[in-house]
């Protein structure tokens, strides 16, 4: 649950809902309106504004603020590591064959997903693809890199949307955050303070 305007209501915490919030945002179709749906169904809470940052607080597992340090990195040594779209058939063998557990019937919560998911072991196909996205080649040797550099061309994730760039998680997290906040403004003006 979350508290909005000092009522406490049920969010969706299932893990599709948040991939559904993050390809939405990705492919830059996010709107007010389906972030509530998503997280709230039909019952939305009032103020919508306070109940949009919920939701996308519910999306950074519950952290108020991004590490400052994290965003002020050099962004554009850092490599996007997975997409859901491209990776659906990786993450669902890799979370069968780790954990026995089936992500087209289990339910799991978002924030043990996101745990589970980075906790896969190195040899499953999603770490590989991982890997392989995000790996330094420096001190191998050129057979080696030639290979690798064949197996990332083969798991490149292409550009898409306003968000995809070469970001780590906690700057595309703030980046999404400020797309919704830019979202919700165009749609319903100023927030009032």
């Amino acid at each position: 649950t979350v508290t909005i305007g000092g009522r406490v209501y049920p969010i969706n915490t299932d893990f599709r809902t948040c991939v559904q919030f993050e390809l939405l945002t990705l492919e830059d179709r996010l709107t007010p309106e389906n972030i509530l749906t998503m997280f709230y169904g039909s019952n939305w809470p009032q103020p919508y504004e306070e109940a949009i940052q919920k939701a996308v607080w519910f999306y950074q597992l519950g952290k108020v603020e991004q590490e400052k340090d994290e965003a002020k990195r050099d962004l554009t040594k850092s490599k996007r590591s997975y997409d859901f779209e491209i990776d659906a058939d990786a993450l669902y063998t890799s979370f069968l064959t780790a954990y026995n557990i089936d992500l087209m019937t289990d339910s799991i919560h978002w924030w043990a997903f996101r745990e589970l998911m980075f906790g896969l072991p190195d040899e499953t196909a999603f770490k590989q693809r991982v890997y392989y996205r995000t790996g330094d080649t420096s001190g191998m040797s050129n057979k080696q890199n030639k290979h690798f550099e064949a197996m990332r061309t083969r798991y490149a994730i292409p550009e898409r949307g306003k968000i995809d760039r070469k970001l780590t998680l906690a700057a595309r997290d703030a980046a999404m955050k400020r797309y919704v906040a830019q979202r919700f403004e165009e749609t319903y003006g100023k927030a009032k303070k």
